[in-house]
């Protein structure tokens, strides 16, 4: 599947958020084709560490061009044995990423509460990246046995 060539500036830019302040590279941009369900327009993003929240396992997901929209994202384990294998190499081979450059990371939500944050996440519709092209996709899997709010902690 040959997607189209991205432009992008290729400079440092700073973007402030409610977590704080992200800082990333235009030329490490991840290009949506589709962009993501319920926010089309938005195509451009980058990957951040989660600043200011103890979580070194989450990262977020800001868009670039416009620069007003930052998901929480969580990279999905193996062991955790969230989703089916075979659904998730399915939807890969579909978007033909190769195993060895897919990450599949899941929408995240966190709650404060009086021992941390509790963290929730989208299993129905996880995020498939391809790392080698930089190029990412939201799927919406077919089995609605995976809730789209799936609570971690």
């Amino acid at each position: 599947m040959s997607e189209p060539a991205k432009h992008v500036p290729s400079a440092n830019a700073a973007v402030a958020h409610s977590f704080g302040k992200a800082t990333f590279n235009y030329e490490q941009s991840i290009h949506f084709p589709r962009g993501i369900p319920g926010f089309q327009d938005y195509r451009e993003f980058n990957l951040s560490p989660l600043p200011g929240i103890n979580r070194p396992d989450m990262v977020l997901l800001q868009s670039v061009a416009p620069d007003d929209l930052t998901f929480v994202l969580q990279p999905l384990s193996c062991d955790q044995d969230l989703i089916q294998a075979q659904d998730l190499a399915d939807a890969a081979a579909h978007l033909d990423i190769e195993e060895s450059d897919c990450c599949i990371m899941l929408i995240a939500t966190l709650q404060p509460g009086s021992d941390g944050y509790k963290t929730a996440v989208n299993l129905r519709a996880p995020l498939f990246i391809d790392t080698a092209r930089h190029l990412a996709w939201q799927v919406v899997l077919s089995n609605e046995d995976y809730p789209m709010r799936h609570m971690l902690d």
